[in-house]
């Protein structure tokens, strides 16, 4: 697969506009929120894409690939789209707002994550937290979870921001969520083979995120890696129903079951891991690229989730 050459936003223009759909992107502080239906849906499911990964696009040391460094693909558009097409038809009053965040090493670690926590601070200045669902692929979700994480352990580097009492976002559906870092688990250096991305393809990625990430930061840590976080972290995450779809083929599989067991033994609403027998990593938006039938157990998943989402 090769790396995408245009801006995340100017692949939603183009996917959106080919639909039929009205464009409408919001530039903010250093990134920007494209929209898929009206600003005042009465809910609206932010979305950040973690932008899929394959040995040819991490060949040299300066090109673009994978976690926080890449953008969009138009499949990430197109399977959001079909999503919000899917829950219209069910008269769902919902948006979906892509986040086309800054990419590293342009915007230093932990750039992508502070623009992810000023989405949700814009947000919270319109609506009420309950009317915000979160949803993401690979990095987009390693960023959704750091979010999360964040309301109540903030990243030192990141201003946080508040809820009122009790009050949580809505759902999360995450997608093959994590990061390129090497925390030792089994898969992480299984047949590079099975999965579509290799260990030698984190190493490089983290090589990347590492050579510009803000001075005097620990890196790793707990926000960019989250099966290392503390078991007590995974206590009053702010957010209702998560939902992880995985492959068994990934070799990020080993840490999403980690911390997939801590948000079940600790999150107080629904937890619904799905692993997906022969699948690797965002099989689902890999398949659309490579103009494979959408069958796979995961895309079912996935498109079962915006036929169930309610407004």
């Amino acid at each position: 697969m090769e790396a995408p050459t245009d801006s995340t936003d100017e692949t939603y223009k183009n996917v959106v506009a080919a639909a039929g759909l009205p464009v409408d992107v919001e530039s903010l502080d250093g990134y920007k929120l494209c929209w898929l239906g009206p600003r005042t849906g009465k809910k609206v499911i932010v979305y950040a894409c973690g932008k899929d990964v394959g040995p040819l696009e991490v060949a040299s040391t300066d090109c673009e690939g994978g976690a926080l460094v890449m953008h969009a693909y138009s499949a990430h558009i197109q399977w959001l789209v079909k999503g919000y097409k899917a829950m219209k038809a069910n008269g769902q009053d919902v948006s979906i707002a892509v986040l086309a965040y800054g990419l590293c090493p342009d915007i230093p670690y932990p750039g992508p994550i502070r623009h992810m926590v000023g989405a949700v601070k814009h947000l919270l200045k319109s609506r009420a937290p309950e009317t915000i669902s979160f949803s993401g692929d690979s990095a987009g979700g390693l960023l959704i979870i750091a979010t999360l994480l964040h309301h109540n352990h903030p990243h030192p580097n990141i201003e946080s921001y508040e809820l009122p009492p009790t009050a949580r976002f809505d759902e999360t559906l995450l997608i093959s969520p994590g990061g390129p870092v090497d925390t030792g688990a089994a898969s992480l250096h299984q047949d590079p083979q099975t999965d579509v991305i290799s260990f030698a393809d984190l190493e490089h990625l983290w090589g990347i995120i590492t050579s510009t990430a803000e001075h005097g930061l620990a890196m790793p840590n707990a926000w960019m890696a989250p099966s290392t976080a503390p078991e007590e972290w995974w206590k009053d995450l702010p957010i209702g129903k998560i939902t992880i779809l995985l492959g068994d083929l990934e070799i990020l599989r080993d840490d999403i079951l980690k911390y997939g067991e801590l948000l079940k033994k600790y999150h107080d609403k629904e937890v619904d891991i799905q692993v997906f027998p022969g699948e690797y990593h965002e099989q689902a938006i890999i398949d659309v690229i490579q103009g494979q039938p959408e069958e796979k157990g995961s895309a079912k998943a996935w498109n079962a989730w915006f036929q169930n989402f309610k407004s």
